[in-house]
């Protein structure tokens, strides 16, 4: 279960790299490399300094590697982890974790479809009104002598 913990805020939204006028953040490094940023964060958090710092290297490195060398790469995972929460300090917060936001997302999903389905039916409805008001219109003008063989009796 993730739960969007704000006590890794301050290690996800470090600046890792400016790319041709563009911060990279931590967050974006993680999940460049198919991580979850708030896993992959409590996991480093779990660590020793230095395997935390040898594994965020890496990832690092490998998602920034036309900016950073393996020593800078290496220099600035030891700083960012240093924003990492001490081991055992990381407490679940009250709020919502991502079940409860996809459960969200459902249930707007639902909503949303719910609505369309009603606003389709009377969409529907409408049609069918006109149509038939047509065919009457047109049974109507077929069963009236049109003007000119009123003339011709």
């Amino acid at each position: 279960m993730t739960s969007l913990n704000t006590e890794f805020e301050n290690f996800l939204y470090a600046p890792v790299v400016d790319q041709d006028g563009l911060s990279l953040s931590v967050i974006s490094a993680l999940a460049r490399q198919g991580l979850d940023p708030w896993e992959e964060s409590a996991r480093l958090s779990g660590l020793s300094e230095q395997e935390a710092a040898n594994s965020l290297a890496a990832t690092l490195w490998t998602t920034a590697s036309a900016h950073l060398s393996p020593e800078q790469a290496s220099v600035l995972a030891t700083q960012l982890v240093k924003r990492l929460p001490a081991p055992g300090a990381v407490v679940e917060p009250p709020g919502m974790t991502v079940e409860a936001d996809v459960m969200v997302v459902w249930l707007v999903y639902g909503i949303f479809m719910g609505l369309a389905s009603i606003s389709g039916a009377a969409q529907q409805t409408r049609y069918q009104d006109t149509v038939a008001t047509v065919a009457q219109h047109e049974s109507a003008a077929q069963h009236q002598p049109h003007a000119t063989e009123a003339k011709v009796r």
